[in-house]
Formats: structure tokens, C-alpha cells, sequence
């Protein structure tokens, strides 16, 4: 039900660009940290707006994708439906190489100049 609560939690959100902020990295630094504007991406990916998701950060469908299929997996598990456990290695690959992406994607949105625009 967590996924379902935070789907609808995202899609009735109105995202602003007020220059208010949680994230650590920005407050330190006033920069943009690597996973900036995945939380307006993910709201505008639950109201159905591909497009927005995508200008805010282009990883956060895939993201979204992986976070929902791991949950349906660990419940499924716990519920006795799945018997199939993902490996704790496969879990580790996943999550470097998201590290990864969303470094080289940070490093590539900061070089074109994409950042700032969505802070």
C-alpha cells in the first residue's frame, strides 16, 4: 500500500520552484546534487506528464520503474506469491549502477548547462 500512498501523494502534489529545499547538497553547497528535480519528475511522471518528468530528470521513470518492481517483489516474497528472492549482489549492481547513471547524468545535464532550470 506504501507505493500506492506515495503515487497518489506525488500525483496531487503541485511541485514549486520557490527555491525551498530539503536536500542537503543544495543548502551546503547552492549547487544541484545528482538526484535534483527527481522528486518534481516522479510527481509529473504520476500526473501522466512524460515530458515534464523528463525536463525535471531523465531518470526518474526508470527509477520509478525499479523502486515499484522491487517493492512488488519483497511483498510478493513475504506473502509466500513470489518464491524468487532477488540476491543481495543483484541488488548492489542495481544500485551502483544507478549511482552511476545518476552521476554521469548530473555531469552531463551540469556541462550542457540543464541544471540550474530545474532548480
Amino acid at each position: 500500500m506504501a507505493p500506492l500512498g506515495v503515487g497518489l501523494g506525488l500525483a496531487l502534489w503541485q511541485p514549486s520552484d520557490d527555491g525551498i529545499t530539503v536536500c542537503p547538497f543544495r543548502n551546503c553547497t547552492g549547487g544541484a546534487c545528482p538526484g535534483c528535480g527527481l522528486t518534481r519528475a516522479a510527481a509529473a511522471l504520476f500526473k501522466g506528464d512524460w515530458a515534464t518528468s523528463w525536463y525535471y530528470h531523465p531518470a526518474a521513470a526508470l527509477l520509478v520503474v525499479q523502486a515499484g518492481a522491487l517493492w512488488v517483489v519483497l511483498v510478493g516474497a513475504r506473502l509466500g506469491v513470489i518464491t524468487w528472492r532477488p540476491p543481495r549482489s543483484l541488488i548492489t549492481v542495481v544500485a551502483t549502477l544507478n549511482a552511476v547513471l545518476l552521476l554521469g547524468l548530473w555531469v552531463l545535464r551540469w556541462r550542457l548547462g540543464h541544471l540550474e532550470r530545474v532548480l
